[in-house]
């Protein structure tokens, strides 16, 4: 037994199998990360998908209804597939520049709960370079949970800000 020490210890049959469950667990968490980035900017793609679509289809409309408003909403929950569209947000105000100041025209809140765009105000005044002109707002937020969150945070809130000028009147009307 003494006189093979040396050659077990100078071996090289292991040191593969060693090397490989040494580099194994990072690389597994690598590739975890990878996957887990990869559904986040995803998940915000989406989103911005989703907050472009109920700005344009809201900026085509003449008057816009509750009803209308909740079918848009829907249409942006579809956007999220194969997401669920259970935790998508979203306010629109729709905002006009006068001769002093800019003011809020509307708010709608109908689509997941969302609380109305407190500074639309101020949020698109350089879209108005004339006095008269108006621009829709929508504001969302996705409330996006990993499915794995190994190596990042479980849950992430995303937001999307979009703005659409209105095409077929001067201002969107609400009812």
């Amino acid at each position: 037994m003494p006189r093979q020490m040396p050659r077990v210890i100078a071996g090289e049959e292991g040191s593969s199998a060693i090397e490989f469950a040494l580099i194994l667990p990072p690389m597994i968490a690598l590739l975890m990360g990878i996957f887990e980035v990869t559904r986040v900017v995803a998940a915000e793609m989406r989103l911005t998908a989703a907050t472009q679509s109920i700005a344009d289809m809201m900026a085509q409309q003449d008057n816009v209804t509750i009803a209308e408003s909740s079918n848009f909403c829907t249409g942006a929950k579809l956007t999220m597939y194969p997401l669920s569209g259970t935790a998508l947000k979203a306010a629109v105000a729709s905002v006009t520049k006068g001769t002093s100041s800019t003011a809020v025209d509307w708010n709608d809140t109908v689509c997941g709960s969302a609380t109305a765009i407190a500074s639309a105000a101020t949020l698109a005044p350089t879209l108005m370079p004339n006095v008269g002109d108006s621009v829709i707002i929508v504001k969302t937020s996705y409330d996006y949970t990993s499915p794995i969150s190994y190596v990042l945070a479980a849950s992430y809130t995303l937001t999307a800000t979009a703005y659409a000028r209105p095409r077929n009147v001067a201002k969107v009307t609400h009812e």
